[in-house]
Order: structure tokens, then sequence, then C-alpha cells
């Protein structure tokens, strides 16, 4: 309703003075401190933390998240049950073991004999240090205007001082900002605090979708067999209508070009589909907006599922990467969105994943860091 004036309490008066001309003023709502700021966040950055949904085994949970979505090995988790009756329970448990797309959590002693029918959910109290990105703010203006930052759980940002390892270093210079990478590469001249945050949180993502791959080439999961991508550069070499196949290293593609998703899994899959552009960006490919759902749908070798999109010119440059990362969609759930968008609390019953792919089945990936 007030653009750029929500920042002190004067300004929001003034403009309903100016919009409500009869409205009786002064009110004890233009009383006290009005130059104070209205909205402000001092606090460290910050990352949405996430509610997986888990099952009962044993003397253990099953959690319907794994390595993929930010589940750690001997990470600390909230456990919390809530009763057939509404009651809610809670517990502190560390995660036994953790594959591409589950976690074993032993059951706290104070929750095991809890009935059946029990709702589950798992939710991690820190975040993992290994993905986190290091940043030395060099002055009181670089730290402030990094602070309340708030981003997608795995991706998180931890400010450091001089002494300690850092990834990314930001000076201020008036209203400016200068952010280098601590182990080379060009800087970046950012013009105000709101470019800072962003570019910051651009980084913050990036490192998450590296660890990704390192996380997809350490556990060696099978294939996700019927599901291919296919780059189609009609300016380039590839014009027999097929396209070339998603690689580690490809042509650099040329503007117009496309990718070919194709599905003849038997079933519907999560599919993440992200540009890394040279000057540090996002360009995200499918989903486009966290608000829209990265399901694809169910194909077979009969009636396969295909569907192109255009790949941003940002990724048309030198330097650039697209990563695609696609698994076996899970039974009655929402969408998968990898750590990207924190996970619903629940199972949603009105999700049907369409299919033959067993409930529990293999830890299935398609998993491409394609460079050109």
């Amino acid at each position: 309703m007030f653009n750029d004036v929500l920042m002190r309490y004067a300004p929001v008066i003034d403009e309903l003075e100016q919009r409500f001309p009869t409205r009786e003023l002064p009110s004890p709502v233009a009383e006290g401190s009005l130059d104070v700021p209205l909205f402000e966040s001092v606090g460290p950055a910050a990352s949405t933390q996430p509610a997986w949904p888990a099952r009962r085994q044993g003397a253990g949970l099953v959690v319907s998240a794994g390595l993929l979505d930010g589940v750690q090995p001997d990470q600390a988790v909230r456990v919390s049950a809530i009763l057939p009756g509404g009651r809610a329970q809670d517990g502190i448990a560390t995660v036994d073991a953790a594959r591409v797309s589950s976690a074993r959590v032993r059951l706290p002693p104070a929750l095991l004999a809890l009935p059946g029918g029990t709702f589950w959910q798992a939710t991690p109290l820190g975040l993992p240090d290994a993905v986190a990105l290091r940043i030395h703010a060099g002055a009181d203006l670089a730290r402030r205007a990094l602070s309340g930052m708030s981003l997608s759980y795995p991706a998180s940002v931890l400010l450091v001082d001089a002494q300690q390892q850092a990834d990314l270093s930001v000076e201020a210079h008036g209203a400016e900002f200068i952010a280098a990478p601590v182990q080379g590469g060009p800087a970046r001249r950012l013009p105000d605090a709101a470019a800072l945050r962003r570019h910051v949180a651009d980084l913050a993502t990036r490192r998450w979708l590296m660890h990704l791959i390192q996380v997809v080439k350490a556990e060696r999961p099978a294939p996700l067999k019927g599901f291919e991508v296919r780059l189609r550069d009609l300016a380039g070499t590839a014009r027999d209508g097929q396209g070339e196949p998603l690689a580690e290293r490809m042509t650099r593609p040329s503007e117009g070009a496309a990718i070919e998703v194709e599905n003849r899994s038997g079933g519907s899959v999560d599919l993440l589909m992200v540009g890394l552009t040279a000057d540090g960006g996002l360009a995200p490919v499918f989903p486009v907006s966290s608000g829209e759902t990265n399901r694809f749908e169910r194909g077979d070798a009969t009636v396969p599922a295909r569907k192109r999109f255009a790949l941003p010119s940002a990724l048309t440059v030198g330097g650039g990467a697209l990563l695609v990362l696609a698994t076996p969609a899970r039974p009655r759930s929402p969408p998968r969105l990898y750590g990207l968008s924190p996970p619903s609390i629940d199972e949603l019953p009105g999700v049907v994943r369409r299919g033959g792919i067993e409930p529990d089945g293999s830890d299935a990936v398609f998993a491409v860091l394609a460079r050109w």
C-alpha cells in the first residue's frame, strides 16, 4: 500500500493524512517516537527450518528426507509426535544414518511407548556447517546489510571474524558494496544492500547445489531408468531433432537453445533444473518460481511424457552451467524441492503420485551438472 515508505512511522502518518484527509489526527497511532525504524531486523542470517514427515519402524523413525534434502548423519533433530487424541510430545534425537532419499532416527526413550497411529515428524535443530557460505564483512555497515537475511534450509550464511576461514569478503564503499571471493575470482560491485543480499543468497544456494552433485557422486545411487534430458540447439550441430544428451561437458549452446525432458520411467518424478550463470547468479528453468510445483508427469515406454524448456539466455555465455536433478516421486507426498524451498510439514492426502514405483523403493537419481 505504501510503496517505499514503510521504514519509519512519520512517513506512514504523512501518507495517512494525504489519503484520508477527513480522518481525525493526531491519534494514538501518531504518538510516541516516530523516528525509530518501523521494521528492522538486526539478527544473524537465518534459514527456514523444515519439518520432515516420518513413520515408526521398530525403535526408530524412517524420515521421508535424506541427503538430497539436507539431512546429515549425526545431526540433532527434534522429534515431534502427535497422538491420535491430539496430544503432542517431543524429544531430541540424532540421525543414525542418512541415505540419498531417507534417514533413520532412533527414538528418545520417552517416546518409545507411544501407541500406533501417532503422527511423527523431525525438524533439524541446526544448520549443516559444511554447506554454509562463510563471509567476512569488513565493516559494521556490511554486517548490518547482511543481518536478518532469510534463506531456505539448508542454504545458510555464516558471518566469521577476520581470523577465521571465509569464502567471501564484503566491504562497504559509501552506499555500495564490494563482494570478492577469498579464493580468487572477479569481485562484484553491488549498488546497495538489497543487491548485496540477493547476490549472497544466490551464492549460498549455489554452494548447496554444488554439494548436491558431490552427494550423488559419493553415494552412487542407482540411475533413474527411463528418464532422459537432451539439449536441443537448433543453431548448433544437433539438427537431427533428437538433441544431444545432457553430459558434464558440452559445447556452449547458442541463443534459442532448449532443454527437452522425456520421462519413460513409469511414474511421476520430482524434477529440478536450475542454471548457474557465469556472474554467480541463478537462472531457474523448472520450477521457475518457489510457488510452482516441480512434479513432472508420469510417462512410460508406450506413451512417454515430454516437455521442452527454453534455455535462459544468461546460460548461453561462457562459464555457464545447468544442474538437472530428478528422483521418483514419493507416494502421497508434496513435490520434493531438494532443499531449495521448505518441505511440507505433512504428507498431503490430496497429492497423488501416479505410476508403479514402490513406496520405499530405491534411491534412484538422475543428476547432471552440464558445463560449457
